[in-house]
């Protein structure tokens, strides 16, 4: 069942002079090429806080302070529900 298999996984909102940051997927993986706001999974015992931080350390390789949630979203699928937390973040430079 579907809701037994939750994936946890957050994604940065960083708004900056009225523009959005986002990333494009990488060739080769699911849904590919298409756009979205950067994070990740959560790792097991790993804070939402902990896993934006890492996330876009290694996807940007940015410092950042996260913030507050904005929003929750859950998609079920066959074999798994992804929770979806959308957090405010600012980035010290640029990526």
């Amino acid at each position: 069942m579907a809701a037994d298999r939750v994936i946890v996984v957050l994604a940065a909102v960083i708004e900056r002079d009225g523009h959005l940051l986002v990333t494009r997927r990488l060739a080769g993986t699911h849904l590919s090429g298409l756009w979205e706001f950067p994070g990740g999974k959560c790792e097991p015992g790993e804070t939402h806080e902990a896993c934006l931080a890492r996330e876009l350390t290694e996807e940007l390789g940015v410092l950042s302070s996260i913030g507050e949630e904005i929003m929750t979203v859950e998609h079920t699928y066959p074999d798994r529900t992804v929770r979806l937390h959308f957090r405010r973040c600012q980035i010290a430079h640029e990526p």
